[in-house]
């Protein structure tokens, strides 16, 4: 299986080692919330948009503006879209 297979960015050419094995984990999870514990780098981000897909619904909750801007810059085009706090919006 590849990215693409899922509907995930072309620009995502193949999944990292063991980053396969952790997206159907938490597919196939029956807990409520699970938790992904990686290291920076390792593609969390491309795990939790891929369990998104697979699912049928999806959040991502950033801690940072950042961040928040890095994954809609990575994944738009299949349609993602960043909201912020109020305070980010002219009234």
């Amino acid at each position: 299986m590849n990215p693409a297979d899922i509907g995930l960015p072309s620009k995502f050419e193949s999944f990292r080692p063991f980053q396969e094995k952790a997206i159907i984990d938490v597919v196939c999870s029956d807990k409520r919330f699970v938790i992904i514990n990686a290291p920076t780098g390792s593609g969390k981000s491309l795990d939790s948009v891929a369990v998104s897909i697979l699912r049928g619904r999806g959040a991502i909750l950033t801690s940072t503006k950042k961040l928040g801007s890095q994954y809609c810059s990575d994944f738009s085009s299949i349609g993602m879209v960043e909201l912020q706090g109020q305070n980010n919006y002219p009234c």
